[in-house]
């Protein structure tokens, strides 16, 4: 989001199969996609397993709560993940895009 007109959020992403841990250090860009405005492309500034990286992900607020959600991350590693959060799982999780904030 934007808070006192600054970009800030959060990012903490694990992958549970290799223990690669991606932390936010700066939130860098907040974009729209122009062909689906349910979703956005956030870019970060991160740490992979403690080296500097960048990450870009995109976040898709298809349903409450988290019906079909996605969420796919790239980092400048070359690794990318993502998908349905809830997929066959329920509770896997509920993104949402609060549109008063940063339209």
């Amino acid at each position: 989001g934007v808070k006192n007109g600054e970009l800030w959020g959060h990012l903490n992403y694990i992958d549970h199969a290799t223990g690669m841990h991606v932390k936010a250090t700066a939130v860098t860009g907040y974009f729209f996609v122009d062909d689906d405005p349910n979703c956005r492309i956030i870019t970060y500034d991160v740490e992979i397993d403690g080296a500097p990286g960048t990450a870009e992900v995109l976040v898709c607020d298809n349903g409450e709560p988290g019906r079909d959600d996605t969420f796919t991350i790239f980092l400048s590693n070359g690794y990318e993940a993502g998908g349905d959060l809830a997929a066959e799982h329920p509770g896997g999780g509920n993104i949402q895009l609060h549109k008063g904030d940063c339209q």
